[in-house]
């Protein structure tokens, strides 16, 4: 028979075990996405915060940060359903993930909003990596055994060009948007001409 001992040993790892998950559920909440298991907006600027911090007194390698707002959010999930769209939203996020590099970070801003902040490397660059989240926005997703073609305006903005500060780099890649996807894919080309030049 277990004596008292252990079973006071078995009951307090139990607690322990309880807390810690507890303190992980609570911090998913706090941090991530429940749709799409993004990090969240808090997440992304603490991230963005991060990465503008000076490095030995340094400052931080050119960045960039590309925002993305779905058309019509409402509308769909008037048509569709939330569950069918989260699905849809989710599919997405399979897609983007291909982007992400090291140091990149993918999230949700918000219900509508997705913002990447994505960092030069030695074989990519920053207009590269808006070239390729244009295209990946642009694409049809696949959901279940439906293609939906759904329409984003995109923004871009560049440290330290465009701001020196979470807000700011937020701000400017949400003020200059161009539609892709959808009936928008056709201007997909102009769009990344005009945020390579902005």
């Amino acid at each position: 028979p277990i004596s008292l001992m252990d079973a006071r040993a078995v009951a307090e790892r139990r607690r322990v075990e309880h807390k810690r998950m507890e303190a992980d559920r609570v911090r998913r909440l706090a941090y991530f996405d429940a749709a799409t298991g993004l990090p969240n907006r808090s997440q992304f600027n603490e991230r963005l915060l991060h990465q503008l911090i000076a490095v030995n007194g340094k400052a931080p390698p050119p960045f960039g940060v590309i925002y993305g707002e779905l058309r019509d959010y409402r509308a769909l999930v008037e048509k569709h359903g939330q569950d069918r769209v989260n699905l849809m939203l989710t599919a997405l996020v399979r897609q983007l993930s291909h982007l992400v590099r090291e140091g990149d970070t993918l999230a949700r801003l918000s219900y509508d909003g997705f913002v990447f902040l994505v960092r030069e490397h030695a074989d990519r660059s920053l207009e590269q990596a808006t070239q390729q989240a244009a295209a990946l926005f642009g694409t049809p997703v696949q959901s279940e055994t439906q293609s939906f073609r759904l329409v984003w305006g995109l923004g871009f903005s560049r440290y330290p060009e465009h701001g020196n500060s979470t807000q700011s780099l937020i701000r400017a890649a949400m003020k200059l948007q161009r539609e892709v996807g959808g009936e928008g894919r056709s201007v997909m080309q102009q769009t990344i001409s005009a945020m390579g030049a902005a």
